[in-house]
């Protein structure tokens, strides 16, 4: 799917758990993952959350299978995959910047004894 769109995309499985990179090589430690593409995988993540399928939410997680899913659940999946990757292969980019403003509040409470 991902060569068909021309995602770069690598992956890595270990028994039940598996890892996915937008990268252009298999990561090999913590720095190669940082040097993915993070809009990428946001878009994917975002994209397919939509279409009701939950990975996580950072390249930097591991995912799992379990004997609970079925060929078909295999099968939805991809095909979810496989109609977002023309849209997650175009050129990401983001107009101006976010600002996020975080308020802390603090309460002092005393009870009489």
């Amino acid at each position: 799917i991902c060569r068909e769109n021309g995602i770069e995309f690598h992956y890595n499985v270990r028994g039940s758990m598996f890892g996915f990179f937008f990268n252009n090589k298999l990561p090999k430690n913590f720095d190669d993952v940082c040097n993915g593409d993070e809009k990428r995988y946001a878009k994917f993540h975002s994209k397919m959350l939509d279409k009701g399928f939950y990975f996580a939410p950072s390249a930097y997680e591991t995912g799992f299978i379990s004997t609970a899913m079925t060929d078909s659940d295999i099968d939805e999946t991809l095909s979810a995959f496989r109609e977002i990757a023309k849209e997650i292969s175009e050129k990401i980019s983001f107009p101006g910047e976010i600002k996020v403003m975080v308020i802390r509040e603090v309460r002092a409470v005393s009870y009489a004894s």
